[in-house]
C-alpha cells in the first residue's frame, strides 16, 4: 500500500449511513469518510474510482 501510494477500498454504495451514493454518483457516508481519513493519515491517495461496487453475498461461501 505504501509502495504503491494508494489505498483501495471496496464499498457497496447501498448501506446508508455507512456508505451510499449521492446524486453525483460519489460514495459518501461513515465508511467513505473513515477511508479518506486513513489514507490521509498514511499519506497515500484514495481516489473515488477505488470505491468499487460489490455484491457481498455472492462473495461469501
Amino acid at each position: 500500500m505504501l509502495r504503491k501510494g494508494e489505498l483501495r477500498v471496496g464499498l457497496s454504495g447501498n448501506q446508508p449511513p455507512l456508505n451510499a451514493k449521492n446524486k453525483a454518483g460519489q460514495i459518501i457516508g461513515m465508511d467513505a469518510a473513515l477511508a479518506r481519513l486513513i489514507a490521509d493519515k498514511m499519506g497515500v491517495a484514495l481516489k473515488n474510482h477505488w470505491f468499487n461496487e460489490k455484491i457481498w453475498m455472492k462473495e461469501l461461501p
